[in-house]
């Protein structure tokens, strides 16, 4: 586990979000999370981060305009699609839109921690590799 990975979590369900945000950080990753596409805005402009799990139904800007932007201003951002949308025509709007992976809920934790670990192992392979 790469304890130095930042991730951010866009989820506007709080139960949801503060579960997150426990069970992420007691896995020894930094953490924060935002309600809404305002919140991220503000933790993004305090913060550099690596992964950003995203929610696709959020009150404003939703999760497919969040990926897309962000991804056009940081191509190396890692994102996490989190979401209750599991058609094949959502899926797919979500890999066009940026996401490098899309898990519907209910997520088990171990398989979220999984896919956080899988993506801190292939940032620290790149980081050694000259």
């Amino acid at each position: 586990m790469d304890s130095n990975l930042k991730i951010a979590i866009v989820e506007d369900n709080d139960d949801l979000r503060s579960i997150l945000l426990q069970d992420i950080s007691i896995a020894g990753y930094f953490v924060q999370g935002a309600e809404s596409a305002k919140q991220l805005d503000e933790l993004f402009s305090a913060n550099i981060f690596d992964v950003l799990i995203v929610d696709i139904n959020l009150p404003g800007e939703n999760g497919f305009g969040i990926s897309a932007r962000y991804k056009r201003l940081n191509s190396q951002l890692n994102i996490v699609m989190l979401t209750a949308r599991t058609t094949v025509e959502d899926k797919v709007t979500g890999y066009a839109a940026g996401a490098d992976l899309y898990l519907t809920k209910p997520v088990s934790n171990a398989e979220l921690l999984a896919a956080i670990g899988s993506i801190a192992r292939r940032l620290e392979a790149q980081k050694l590799t000259p």
